[in-house]
């Protein structure tokens, strides 16, 4: 059985959703003064931890029983037996666990403007419902539906933390922490190239990375989600002490695409350059002597 080095992390739960009193809960948040958006959320797990304690404090022992059985039908699937009622058995288990749980052209002068606004109310409000609700969520404990089905609560202020980033410049604290966690390509991994790294990040910096020029305010934008970023590995659930990126794009970080893309396009215009100017030379391929200097 695997064992835990640290505390279980908070982590928002959609069948909250079907208990009455979860928005009552949420609308406490409200109530904690003028503080960070980001700390509220902080505090506001503690309150949610205990009202989950009580209201469905036995979920994970049902969880882990419907795993366990999940795994039953896999290992006799892997031994030769199956059919119809097998099939039928594991949708229903697994149907238990849900319900409980191209190029960059060049940018013109004219475009600035237009690349460096700041995003408006509804703008921010599309960006979220842009993500994907079921998605795992990341270090703050809140999955984007969270966010989604608690909007009449929370949704101001959510969205005068994303606006605070884009007028400052500096992201709140604690919002670019990055959890990395391994996944199974596949049932019944055992080594480790059975296994994916995936990085789960925080619901305001997801939002904030998907409103993002090429001039001073918009570097600084770009500069500050690169360089505060930190990382923490899950080790059985448990998140280790976050530690700094040295080099790389994240994944998982919806700002990662664009930056590569946008670095590829500039390496493309550089070995063409070169092409030119004759400093490389491209290869041969074939009878018509194609020439190709780089894919």
């Amino acid at each position: 059985m695997k064992q835990r080095e640290g505390s279980r992390p908070f982590q928002s739960l959609d069948s909250w959703f079907t208990h009455e009193d979860f928005f009552r809960m949420v609308e406490e948040c409200r109530g904690l003064g003028e503080i960070q958006f980001t700390d509220k959320l902080k505090a506001l797990t503690i309150s949610l931890g205990r009202w989950h304690k009580a209201n469905f404090g036995d979920m994970d022992k049902k969880i882990t029983e419907f795993e366990e059985e999940i795994k039953k039908v896999d290992d006799m699937v892997s031994n030769g037996v199956y059919d119809g009622t097998m099939e039928a058995r594991r949708k229903a288990l697994v149907t238990c666990c849900e319900r409980w749980d191209g190029l960059v052209g060049r940018i013109e002068p004219e475009d600035f403007v237009s690349l460096e606004a700041l995003p408006t109310i509804e703008e921010i409000r599309e960006a979220e419902w842009d993500c994907e609700s079921s998605k795992a969520p990341g270090c703050d404990g809140y999955n984007t539906n969270f966010i989604k089905r608690c909007w009449e609560e929370i949704g101001s202020e959510f969205t005068a933390a994303v606006m605070g980033f884009f007028q400052t410049s500096r992201l709140p604290a604690d919002s670019n922490i990055t959890w990395v966690a391994l996944a199974s390509k596949f049932i019944g991994a055992r080594e480790i190239k059975d296994l994916r790294p995936i990085s789960m990040v925080g619901c305001v910096y997801k939002v904030i990375s998907k409103k993002m020029g090429f001039e001073h305010r918009w570097r600084s934008w770009v500069m500050e989600c690169v360089t505060t970023a930190s990382m923490s590995v899950l080790k059985n659930g448990s998140p280790s002490k976050p530690f700094k990126m040295e080099r790389g794009l994240r994944q998982g970080d919806p700002l990662s695409p664009f930056l590569f893309v946008l670095i590829v396009d500039v390496l493309h215009r550089m070995v063409g350059e070169a092409v030119r100017n004759e400093r490389i030379s491209p290869l041969l391929i074939g009878r018509d002597s194609i020439a190709l200097s780089h894919l």
